[in-house]
């Protein structure tokens, strides 16, 4: 059975064996194995195919065994599944171990399942999103029960160039190009470098970008700061999400240009110019003032739910 506890996905700063509450999300391996069907029409749900039962009977089995855990929430999707699960009490191990145990099961049947005994059935390792603060588990338990309708809208809608006007999110105005879908993201992290930061703290702060990064997290910044250049650089390159903001207005004909254009095509950007911010002149500097206005905008769509 590998060994999940010493993946790189995991966040070096977290004890996995504590009171926690995680997002896990598996995904199926190429060529896919479908776990379910999303209705076409009318109130989107999953419909689970013989092998996404098997996946939820290998859930419910295996999280059985220690009554220490608990599962809150299940979406089972054509290509990767997530659940919410909860170890109500310190455990005597990692949690990896029984992720790996579900997986491992799950693959056993449907390998049988298939008349199969060398089937693929998942890629290596998961994906694990950590419950930050209380007031984040209803967003994180709705981002899961929404996949399907999140999904059947990303298939009716394969390009994310629509520029919105006037968008609300709390009491605050934006024009927005890109993966609205991101706002819905539970866990979204604020990018900001602080002067007066020491160099534990700095790194103590990457570390948690990078591992929102590697898990598929969202980072909300204005990338101003060189080392915050550096740090979203790093993290597009793990695969995370952006929500960058930009005092230069959206235009009427605007879409995103270069490396920009190829991440809003992927449905992992979103651009935002708030409406309340004085418009910078395209290709000019950013004033101080601008500056601090972008970063607490940031910093308040961390904690608002749009």
């Amino acid at each position: 059975m590998p060994d999940y506890t010493r993946a790189g996905h995991r966040a070096p700063y977290h004890d996995y064996r504590s009171r926690s509450i995680y997002l896990i999300t598996i995904t199926a391996a190429k060529p896919v194995i479908e776990f379910a069907q999303i209705s076409p029409s009318g109130i989107q749900k999953s419909i689970w195919t013989p092998a996404g039962r098997i996946i939820a009977a290998s859930i419910a089995e295996i999280i059985r065994l220690d009554q220490r855990l608990h599962i809150l929430a299940t979406a089972i999707m054509p290509d990767h599944f997530h659940f919410v699960i909860f170890v109500r009490e310190r455990i005597d191990r990692h949690v990896g171990y029984f992720i790996s145990r579900i997986k491992s099961l799950a693959t056993g049947r449907i390998r049988e399942l298939a008349g199969n005994p060398e089937l693929q059935v998942f890629e290596p390792d998961y994906h694990d999103r950590i419950l930050r603060g209380r007031n984040q588990l209803p967003a994180m338990i709705n981002y899961v029960n929404d996949n399907p309708r999140r999904y059947a809208l990303k298939r009716q809608n394969p390009a994310f160039f629509t520029t919105v006007r006037t968008l609300a999110i709390g009491n605050n105005r934006f024009d927005a190009c890109g993966n609205l879908f991101l706002l819905d993201d539970f866990d979204r992290q604020a990018v900001r470098i602080h002067r007066r930061w020491s160099d534990k703290e700095l790194a103590e702060a990457r570390q948690s970008w990078r591992h929102g990064a590697i898990n598929g997290g969202t980072l909300v910044s204005p990338f101003i700061h060189p080392t915050e250049k550096l740090i979203m650089n790093e993290a597009l390159e793990l695969g995370a999400r952006i929500i960058f903001l930009t005092s230069e207005p959206l235009g009427e004909r605007f879409k995103p240009s270069g490396r920009l254009f190829d991440l809003c095509s992927q449905g992992r950007l979103l651009i935002l110019n708030p409406k309340e911010l004085p418009a910078s002149a395209p290709g000019s500097q950013i004033t101080r003032a601008q500056a601090l206005a972008l970063n607490d905008c940031a910093a308040r769509l961390c904690v608002q739910q749009p």
